[in-house]
């Protein structure tokens, strides 16, 4: 096949086309499957043991991708204005670590 995909047939781009979405979703199922596990291992651990669980929520809240979605989910959702205020406050202590560590 070549290498530019310039010089490319029609049959070549739709074969290279369809091979990216077959891996697409083969990618799709294979995190499905992780997440399903995952969501089974977090249970099972936190259990009984709400310091794995806050262990595990900070790690996930400290990536920023992660929590901007969450806050807008709970906003989205109308969530009761005690998790608002108590995800702002979450929010506003991470970005003020950040700050801290960052300056050192």
């Amino acid at each position: 096949m070549p290498k530019n995909i310039n010089t490319l047939t029609n049959t070549q781009l739709t074969e290279s086309v369809m091979t990216l979405i077959d891996a697409i979703e083969t990618l799709k199922e294979q995190i499905s499957v992780m997440v399903d596990t995952q969501l089974i291992l977090v249970e099972e651990a936190s259990k009984n043991n709400p310091k794995f669980m806050a262990k595990f929520m900070a790690n996930t809240l400290s990536h920023d991708a992660i929590r901007d979605s969450f806050t807008e989910f709970l906003n989205e959702i109308d969530a009761p204005d005690s998790v608002k205020l108590e995800m702002t406050a979450i929010n506003e202590m991470i970005i003020e670590t950040k700050k801290k560590y960052e300056e050192e």
